[in-house]
């Protein structure tokens, strides 16, 4: 799919090589992931494509991981359906999207580590995780708060 007004690009990524555009178009009942990669060279669109998906919120339910080790590639993490979904981004786009097994979750929160690899997912238990970006397992839970999220007051939230 060519850039166009049918897509709301609202994530930059920026690798060595290549610059990736992140956004979300409207489709029937829901958003669709769209990525396109240009070259950092010379700018041209190396690929374009639609991420099979279907996310219900807008470009809150859609965070950016990435971390300081080489062996690692940015990474689109979105909510759909109550599972946890991502997809690694390649120069040519040609990787699949993958699924997190475990719990159901409600929302996915940035807590201002996105660049390390770290996000918060708040489950539907009302409790919430801390998960990481992992070079060889992917997504991982590194930490989950035992104590349920609605037992503190909106602005004493437990800290991650």
């Amino acid at each position: 799919m060519p850039l166009s007004d049918s897509v709301v690009y609202t994530k930059l990524v920026v690798t060595p090589s290549t610059v990736y555009v992140v956004g979300l178009a409207r489709s029937f009942a829901s958003y669709t992931l769209h990525v396109t990669s240009l070259s950092s060279s010379n700018g041209e669109v190396v690929a374009s494509v639609n991420v099979p998906s279907s996310i219900a919120g807008e470009s809150s339910d859609m965070l950016i991981l990435s971390s300081d080790a080489t062996t690692l590639k940015p990474r689109v993490v979105w909510l759909e359906a109550g599972g946890i979904r991502s997809i690694q981004l390649v120069p040519n786009l040609s990787a699949k999207p993958t699924s997190m097994q475990g719990p159901l979750y409600n929302k996915i929160i940035d807590i201002g580590l996105q660049s390390k690899g770290h996000f918060v997912a708040l489950k539907t238990v009302d409790t919430c995780q801390v998960l990481m970006l992992d070079a060889e397992k992917g997504l991982k839970v590194i930490y989950e708060f035992t104590e349920s999220v609605s037992t503190y007051p909106e602005h004493r939230l437990p800290r991650c």
